[in-house]
């Protein structure tokens, strides 16, 4: 653990050198009273993570100046919304819910401060990619995909906060538990593959890797066919096993069933498709026909469950700069 940092500045240019050096590079914009602009900030470095609680006395409007490359970022505000934009998608952070950002995207924050804090955890690429070949056999094709929030009040969202706040506690009393390093280790560990299994595509979180064969090939079939008319059939027989055996399967070592399983997989197919989308050529309805969601209310209601926005929001909705006002939310 390295020494923890303290640190209050009330000059702009010195806030944004440090708050760069800690977190990202970036832009900020004082957009409250100016003659009042004050920022603290307490941070802490634990093996691959590091913690930082971050606020500032007035408004302010923060933008990443690059795309993230070596390092994920969660941000949580531990007071109050905050309106982010993840790679000029828009979502909300709150108490509970938290707003993730990694490689290959930029970030923004827009109406951050008065005195609210935020917590912010930066997670080293590479330790997040050891883990994830930790958990699947594998190593990853490239910077692990993460959902842009995490529902911290539910499930395993719940859980992982409740690992991922005892970091606050190290920031708070950096000579306590967490100063051990037998005691720190295991702990970044079961944070870093907790937000691999609360925040990573569901269908690659999971453990498949420990799946018996018959399972993984049913499952490989399923991922690379998901956008087809599949039925439990359909899979069983391509993993070579009858159908209840699949579902016991899945049941046994998934905790779910195959059509399940394949709603997830279509969700975060849908999801990639509304990344990249060009608005003005296609439609939500569009990306929910191509993944077989023939209802589009119900798939809005759990998209937005998922994903903390509105499908036409990530195709739609662009972060605000300092030459064009903000969206309206609705």
């Amino acid at each position: 653990m390295s020494v923890p940092s303290a640190v209050v500045s009330r000059d702009l240019d010195e806030a944004r050198e440090i708050g760069g050096s800690v977190y990202f590079p970036h832009r900020l914009t004082c957009t409250g009273d100016s003659s009042a602009f004050a920022m603290q900030l307490q941070s802490l470095t634990v093996g691959p993570l590091m913690v930082g609680v971050l606020s500032y006395d007035v408004e302010v409007h923060i933008e990443t100046t690059r795309e993230l490359d070596t390092a994920y970022e969660i941000n949580v505000p531990l007071a109050g919304d905050l309106d982010c934009w993840v790679g000029g998608h828009h979502t909300v952070g709150s108490p509970s819910r938290a707003v993730v950002n990694g490689p290959h995207r930029t970030s923004t924050l827009h109406g951050f401060g008065r005195g609210r804090p935020l917590f912010g955890l930066k997670v080293q690429r590479a330790a997040l990619e050891t883990q994830y070949r930790a958990l699947h056999g594998y190593p990853a094709r490239g910077p692990v995909d993460l959902r842009p929030t995490i529902e911290l009040d539910r499930d395993r969202g719940r859980q992982w906060w409740a690992l991922a706040r005892t970091l606050l506690d190290a920031v708070e009393q950096p000579d306590g538990l967490l100063s051990t390093p037998m005691v720190a280790r295991p702990l970044v560990d079961s944070i870093l593959r907790g937000l691999l299994v609360v925040a990573g595509d569901s269908a690659e979180a999971g453990p498949e890797a420990a799946c018996p064969a018959t399972l993984r090939t049913a499952i490989e079939f399923l991922r690379a066919h998901a956008s087809e008319p599949l039925t439990v059939s359909d899979i069983a027989t391509a993993g070579g096993c009858c159908v209840r055996a699949l579902q016991d399967g899945f049941r046994r070592h998934l905790s779910t069933t195959p059509m399940a399983y394949l709603h997830q997989v279509r969700l975060a197919g849908a999801y990639a498709d509304l990344l990249n989308a060009d608005p003005h050529r296609e439609t939500v309805n569009d990306v929910c026909w191509r993944w077989g969601f023939t209802h589009a209310g119900r798939f809005a209601s759990t998209y937005r469950r998922r994903y903390g926005t509105r499908p036409s929001h990530t195709l739609r909705t662009h972060p605000p700069t300092q030459a064009e006002p903000k969206p309206s939310p609705g």
